[in-house]
């Protein structure tokens, strides 16, 4: 642990199986940022560091490469597979022309086959958020701290975790209205399971472009943007870090704010 931050009193936490969990409630933390400002590795590390006193479990919550079900793995794969021909025949006749920004949101109409690939991908998304949400529910019941990589938000769409379909609420189809309603079932569901506290980190455009070279330019100017005026009323504390910094200092700063939680 990092010298100067220690977890609460052990007057505080019983001990189960050998595990010592908090008293009454346990308490669930989310870490939510955009690409680049380290929300795997603090989230990893702040595990490690509270699993060395207390009963502690990190979830991920994202939409991500993070862990994700099977489904959502095969659907993504064969994205991929259809999409290497497309690549190709871009950077051949097409080299010296900038690409499109690609949309914030999935079923776009761009394709038949694609939308429905989009439609499959969000049924599973949202499976797995309703399961990760249970498993949640259960673990700060019994006093465990749960570790939030990530947290669904319906302020914006698409990005930053948000919903990807809220524009299909209104669609002719109804097999596209019922998932748009499914989706939005599993942000509710966010909001029912609301966190004691989110920790929002903040990082430079450029550090973040560094770090995420990947990630087009435009889409992570659009995620700082959003971080800045994402609300979360129904948490009890909502804490900015700037993860600018170094990781140690990032560390000590979060450690110092999840402890003043437990």
């Amino acid at each position: 642990m990092t010298a100067g931050i220690q977890l609460p009193d052990r007057r505080r936490a019983t001990s189960t199986q050998g595990r010592r969990v908090l008293l009454h409630t346990g308490r669930l933390v989310a870490f939510v940022g955009a690409d680049g400002s380290g929300k795997s590795t603090v989230t990893t590390e702040i595990t490690r560091w509270l699993s060395a006193d207390i009963a502690a479990v990190r979830m991920y919550f994202g939409s991500g490469k993070g862990t994700i079900s099977l489904p959502r793995r095969l659907l993504e794969l064969a994205a991929a597979v259809t999409r290497l021909p497309a690549r190709t025949r871009r950077r051949v006749s097409h080299a010296s022309i900038p690409a499109a920004p690609a949309p914030f949101h999935r079923g776009a109409g761009r394709s038949r086959i694609r939308d429905w690939g989009d439609l499959l991908w969000v049924l599973a998304l949202s499976r797995e958020r309703h399961a990760r949400f249970r498993q949640a529910r259960r673990a700060r019941d019994k006093g465990m701290v749960v570790i939030c990589d990530r947290f669904p938000q319906s302020q914006f769409p698409g990005l930053n975790d948000g919903p990807w379909l809220s524009h299909w609420l209104d669609h002719p189809s109804w097999i596209r209205r019922a998932v748009a309603r499914k989706e939005r079932a599993a942000f509710w569901l966010a909001e029912r399971c609301a966190p004691d506290l989110v920790v929002k980190l903040h990082v430079p455009l450029e550090t973040a472009l560094t770090r995420r070279p990947d990630v087009p330019r435009a889409q992570l100017t659009a995620k700082l943007h959003q971080l800045k005026q994402l609300a979360y009323p129904w948490a009890r504390r909502v804490v900015d870090i700037d993860a600018g910094q170094s990781l140690e200092r990032v560390l000590f700063d979060v450690k110092r704010v999840v402890r003043a939680c437990l």
